[in-house]
Order: C-alpha cells, then structure tokens, then sequence
C-alpha cells in the first residue's frame, strides 16, 4: 500500500459545537453565615439557545424526593463572547443546605442534563432524575460562608466537562465567572473539517481517505450531479475499524462495488468521530471523479469541500486534479453588491497563517471572517453579515507574503 497526495481544490465554508454537555448549571449558591440570602442558581450556554421547555428541578438528599420545579422560558443572551447565562433566583431557605441535597436541569424533551449534588450522592425516588444517582461537585458551603459568596465553574472551554468547579468566591451571577473563559471550538479554523489530499488506495477499485475534524463529523455527502463512478462505502476510525454510528442512505450500486450516496451520524451527541478514514469504491471500472461535502457539528455547520479525479481500478491509481496555485491571490467577493451574504476566495501557493477580516471605510474592523493556518490550495469563504449595516467596505487577506485588500457594498 502506498499514499498519493491530490493536488485537488479544497474549500471551507467558515458559518457561525455541540459536544458533551453544552448547556449547562454554571453557579450555585445555597448556604452563607446567618440568615441564607441571595440563594440562586446560574445556567451556561451557547447564547440564542432556547431554553423554552426546560427546567430546573431541585431534590432533596434526604428522602430522594423532589421538592421544588422552575420552569425556564427564552434564550440565552450573549454575555460571554458568543455564550450566556440565566440566573434562577430563589427566596430565603429556598434552596436546601445539603449534606446532601441537589438539583436537575432537565431539557425540553424531558432528558435530565445533568443531576448534580453537594454535600455527598443519593439516589433519586422521583421526578425526572427517578432512579439516578447523583454526581457531587465536589465543592460546598457551610453556615460561614460569607454573604455574597458563591460555587462556581472556571477554567476554558465550550461545554461542561471543560470546567472545574471551585470553592466559594464572590459570586458572579449574571456575568462570566471569576476565572471562567467561553471558547467556540466553531471559530478556531484548527477545528474545522480537514483533508490534505491524501488517498490510501486499496484492493478492488477501493481507497481510504483520511480526514480530520476537531469539532467531530456529523455528516458526509457525495453530489451526485457532479460526481461519476463513485460510492461511500464505509466510514473507519484511525485504526481501520468500522464506526457503526455513521448511518449511509442513498443505496448506489455497481458490478464491482456498492455502497452510498451520504452517511451520517446516528449515535450520541457529543460521541461524532473526530478522525476518520472514509473508505470510497468504484461501482464500475474506469475513472471516477467525485464532488464530495465533509460537514462538522457546529450551527450551521462548517464544510470541507473536495473534488479529485482518479481511477481506483488502477493500481497507480491515477489523478487529474486541479493543480496548486502558483501565487498568493483575493479574488472579487461575490455577488457585490450583496444583501445577506457574500464569498470570500483567496489562493495559496503553500501551507500559510492567514487572516482575512473586514473593514469600514474608516479602517475599523468590523468582521475576522477567517484566521487560522490554511493549506496550499483555493479557498472559499461563505460571510453572512445581515446586521451590518449598508454601505462599503473593504476585505483584507493578510499572509506572511503581504497584504491584499478589495472593496465590496452591503445593500441593506
């Protein structure tokens, strides 16, 4: 078995991740010296979430039994750069003070997110968490906690399981937490769905494609009005092993091999594949070329686009691919003048840093569209920009080449 590198064209669409537990309960306060007061507690989320629906049931340790059930209504404000919180607020003694004692957040569908405790575990007898046991936060507080003080998340991430929770400290409800910072994994091109055009050919008019995506794969497409000769057959992790969660539809058939025209995945959020390799077949001998959509787990989703041509019946497994482009180029954005949304291309001759970003006519940015480090090939960017506000503007394409700027119109 040997590798080929295909020189083919790459795009990626970057539109404004949902892993593990991204909403969720983010501050905690129940007990303080002397009378309780300001009992509350905060949930964390990606901002625009809508959390209609949930709600937060509160249990008491003692007796498994719930107690308590706040209804939550209306999306997450942006607060944190693109996150947010809600602060459920409670009257005096209305939270209980543990040893222990713990609370539910249950979706909108009725699916317990999380059943936390403090103070020790128990097991639920009722309610939506009937039958859990609870997981301790490992942190509490007691009669001399001082007033104001709070329990709370910190550390970097996007989700839940990228925090620790922290002894008291001044509580910051309605704010990011002391420590605490958001990062959207959907804004870090590092993450984004990524081929570098290699192809490990194997037996019978089949071949490996391997691919990465930090946010993981939720779906892969073939476009059957541009594509001949070809089928998705399977989808494998790093070491060669089926991933039974990728669903394929779309049956295509051939004497030499069959298989799909998509798949996609099935299981678990939070469980998508982050390294694959896609197994692709000839249905039929003689060439193939195909137009194939990688599409990751951030809303809206991030495509990686790519379109080889090749003979898997050939044992050299020949390519007629697009060559590299031989210089740094920003082409025309179009359409301009636009309305909603606008695209973006530039080339690149090599494996480079990039940053492309937006700016008024005062020289104000206004947008970083795309950053990150890109290899050598053309590259699409899809910017919605329906907020902005008409009139013109500039787009710059920085490389460590030089800079390269043109100018496009907003029509509101």
């Amino acid at each position: 078995m040997f590798r080929i590198l295909l020189a083919a064209l790459v795009w990626l669409l970057w539109l404004p991740v949902h892993a593990q537990t991204p909403v969720f309960i983010n501050e905690l306060h129940y007990d303080n010296d002397g009378t309780d007061t300001g009992e509350a507690v905060e949930i964390a989320g990606p901002a625009g979430t809508d959390l209609t629906g949930w709600s937060l049931v509160l249990y008491n340790g003692a007796n498994g039994e719930a107690y308590a059930t706040t209804n939550l209504t209306g999306p997450i404000p942006d607060v944190c750069d693109g996150f947010g919180v809600v602060v459920l607020s409670y009257p005096t003694n209305g939270i209980q003070n543990g040893a222990p004692d713990g609370l539910a957040l249950v979706d909108d569908a009725g699916v317990v997110v999380q059943f936390l405790s403090y103070e020790g575990t128990f097991t639920a007898v009722d309610g939506p968490a009937a039958g859990m046991t609870s997981t301790d936060i490992g942190v509490a507080e007691s009669g001399s906690t001082p007033v104001g003080h709070s329990l709370q998340l910190a550390g970097s991430g996007s989700v839940y399981e990228d925090f620790t929770w922290q002894a008291a400290a001044p509580n910051t409800f309605g704010a990011c937490n002391t420590g605490q910072t958001f990062v959207d994994p959907c804004r870090d091109p590092g993450t984004a769905p990524f081929w570098d055009g290699t192809i490990d050919p194997l037996s019978g008019g089949r071949a490996e494609v391997p691919m990465t995506a930090g946010t993981g794969f939720a779906a892969f497409a073939l476009d059957l009005s541009t594509s001949s000769n070809i089928a998705l057959l399977e989808v494998r992790d790093g070491a060669g092993n089926p991933l039974v969660d990728y669903a394929g539809s779309g049956g295509i058939t051939g004497s030499e091999n069959s298989g799909f025209e998509r798949f996609d995945f099935t299981g678990a959020p939070g469980e998508e594949a982050t390294s694959v390799r896609l197994v692709i077949g000839a249905p039929e001998q003689g060439g193939s070329f195909f137009f194939l959509e990688v599409s990751d787990t951030c809303t809206p989703p991030r495509t990686l686009r790519v379109d080889p041509r090749l003979d898997l019946h050939d044992a050299a497994v020949s390519t007629e691919a697009a060559g590299l482009p031989d210089r740094y180029m920003l082409a025309p954005a179009y359409p301009n003048p636009f309305s909603a949304a606008t695209t973006f291309r530039f080339a690149l001759p090599e494996t480079a840093p990039v940053r492309l970003a937006v700016f008024d006519v005062l020289g104000r940015r206004v947008a970083v569209v795309a950053e990150g480090v890109y290899p050598a090939g053309t590259h699409e960017v899809r910017w919605h920009a329906a907020s902005l506000p008409g009139g013109v503007y500039v787009y710059r394409l920085e490389t460590r080449e030089g800079v390269r700027a043109r100018r496009f119109v907003r029509v509101p």
